[in-house]
C-alpha cells in the first residue's frame, strides 16, 4: 500500500488530507464568516466585496510590514482587541471608560467600545479629520474609514489607502495602550515614517501608493504625508 492510499483509507479525522490528495478545491464565500460579519456589526458598515475582504484579513501576512503592526492588526480585524469595556466584565478595577475621553477630562466618559475608540471619540474624530483634510481626497465617513473601499473594485487604490488607515490605527491603539493624549502631528510623523519603511522594502506597493488618486498632491510642491516619506 502507498502512502496515498494508505491516507485516504481512513473513515474519521483525514478529509482534509483527502481532499489535498485529490486536488479537491472549494470556493469560500468570506462574507459569511463570523469575525466579517462580527466586524461589519460592531462598525455599523456594509460587507464589502470578496477583493477587499480578501486584501483586509491578509494584510498581516504581509512581508513588508513589521511585526508589532501585523499582531495589532490581527486583533483589529479578528475583533479581539482588549478594549476596556471587555476586560472589565472579567478583570477587576479594571477602568470600563474610554482612556482618551478619561484623559481629556470629558464629562461623562463613555464605554471604550470599539467603534468609539477607533472613529467617533472626540479624540479620534480630531486626529482622523486632520489625516482627511489634509491628506487624503475622500471625506471622512465611517462606511468607507472602517472599509478602505476607497474605489470600489481597485484594489490598487485602495491597498496603500488602507494600509495608511491601518497604520493611523496602529498609533492611536499606541496612544491608548500607553494613556497617552493623542497628537496629530505626532501620529502624522510615526506614520510617515512606517510608510516610508514599508515603500523601501517593497517596490509594488511602493508603486501604489505614487498612483493612488486617494492621496492628495499638494500645490506647495511637497506631496502628500507618504510621498514626500517615499521620496526621502
Amino acid at each position: 500500500m502507498d502512502i496515498p492510499e494508505f491516507l485516504t483509507s481512513f473513515k474519521k479525522g483525514s478529509r482534509k488530507f483527502r481532499r489535498i490528495l485529490g486536488y479537491e478545491k472549494k470556493t469560500y464565500d468570506l462574507s459569511k464568516l463570523t469575525q466579517v460579519t462580527s466586524f461589519a456589526r460592531i462598525t455599523g458598515t456594509n460587507v464589502p466585496g470578496q477583493e477587499r475582504l480578501k486584501n483586509m484579513y491578509s494584510i498581516w501576512g504581509r512581508g513588508y510590514i513589521s511585526n508589532d503592526v501585523r499582531v495589532f492588526m490581527f486583533k483589529y480585524y479578528n475583533n479581539i482587541l482588549g478594549l476596556g469595556n471587555r476586560i472589565a466584565h472579567f478583570v477587576q478595577n479594571v477602568d470600563s471608560r474610554c482612556t482618551f475621553c478619561v484623559l481629556e477630562n470629558r464629562t461623562d466618559p463613555v464605554p471604550e467600545s470599539f467603534e468609539h475608540v477607533f472613529f467617533s471619540c472626540p479624540s479620534t474624530q480630531s486626529v482622523l479629520k486632520y489625516f482627511f483634510e489634509r491628506f487624503f481626497t475622500r471625506n471622512l465617513g465611517s462606511e468607507l474609514y472602517f472599509t478602505g473601499s476607497g474605489v470600489d473594485g481597485n484594489e490598487k487604490e485602495n491597498m496603500p489607502f488602507s494600509l495608511t488607515l491601518d497604520l493611523i490605527r496602529y498609533q492611536i491603539w499606541q496612544c491608548k495602550l500607553n494613556k497617552r493624549k493623542m497628537s496629530a502631528a505626532c501620529i502624522t510623523d510615526e506614520v510617515s515614517y512606517m510608510i516610508n519603511c514599508i515603500r523601501k522594502s517593497n517596490r509594488e506597493i511602493s508603486e501604489f501608493f505614487d498612483h493612488c488618486t486617494l492621496f492628495t498632491r499638494r500645490n506647495d510642491g511637497r506631496g502628500d504625508a507618504a510621498d514626500q516619506q517615499g521620496r526621502g
